[in-house]
């Protein structure tokens, strides 16, 4: 479990330095494949995966209490994406890129923060 975590704390970090180096990137792919059924089910897949994980990994960790909370916030995103209906799911991506779009390079110095607190939190 340690190492699925520090893999996702990798990849999140990645992912908010492409943000902030090229801010549209992922704004322009998720206006590509808002309405792909893959999209969709990775959306739900990777945040239930992660959660369980983080619950699971949580005791052990540095912050046992930060990754307990935000396992069980990755468990309720996937439950709340899982429950929308594909052209729902579609909506709420579209309506999320036309309001935050202008925010990305912000957001990413946030993301990368995210991904480097749970890499420390199992280092």
């Amino acid at each position: 479990m340690k190492l699925i975590i520090l893999l996702f704390g990798l990849v999140i970090a990645a992912e908010g330095m492409l943000m902030l180096w090229k801010p549209t990137a992922m704004a322009d792919f998720l206006r590509r494949h808002a309405g792909s059924t893959h999209l969709h089910q990775a959306a739900i897949g990777v945040r239930l995966v992660l959660g369980i994980v983080l619950i699971g990994y949580a005791d052990q960790s540095r912050f046992p209490l930060l990754l307990g909370i935000l396992g069980g916030l990755s468990i309720a995103a996937a439950v709340v994406i899982a429950v929308l209906p594909g052209h729902k799911f579609e909506q709420l991506v579209r309506w999320a890129i036309e309001r935050f779009e202008g925010y990305m390079r912000p957001a990413s110095i946030i993301v990368v923060v995210f991904g480097l607190i749970l890499i420390t939190a199992v280092a």
